[in-house]
């Protein structure tokens, strides 16, 4: 009798640890929750991307060389009369800190973006832009549009 209620007991606490393990990683807190430490939550990722783009569109240059480096500014500004801020995001990879996005615009611009970083934490699950500017740089910029 006694070893049943032991298994009965051991199986509900298996299920019990299975279950919360499933909720935690399918909540809205899951991108926080790397086990590998040190990636960037996407919306940190997007933010500094989309950040990017509005500066160059504004010609804030001052914005632009805080997220990344001259020559990042300069082919933003090459290829500013084709941004929007109408684009889509195509993750292309993500390897030890370097994540690298291609930023596809209505008017056929197609760019290459680098943005190296790593995060720290994530403790509060909420991105801030000071975190953006401490922690993720754009790296290089490529122009890919097919013609």
């Amino acid at each position: 009798m006694n070893k049943q209620i032991i298994k009965r007991i051991l199986l509900f606490s298996i299920l019990a640890i299975v279950s919360c393990c499933i909720i935690l990683i399918f909540s809205p807190f899951a991108e926080c929750l790397d086990i590998f430490g040190g990636h960037a939550p996407q919306s940190a990722l997007e933010q500094i991307i989309q950040k990017a783009v509005s500066a160059a569109i504004q010609e804030d240059e001052a914005t632009l060389l805080a997220l990344s480096n001259e020559n990042v500014t300069k082919t933003f500004f090459e290829v500013r009369p084709d941004l929007s801020e109408n684009y889509t995001l195509t993750f292309v990879d993500d390897l030890a800190g370097l994540y690298e996005y291609r930023i596809q615009f209505d008017s056929g611009l197609e760019l290459y973006v680098s943005i190296y970083g790593n995060w720290p934490t994530c403790v509060d699950f909420q991105v801030t832009e000071e975190e953006v500017l401490q922690n993720l740089n754009i790296n290089s910029v490529q122009n890919v549009t097919t013609p």
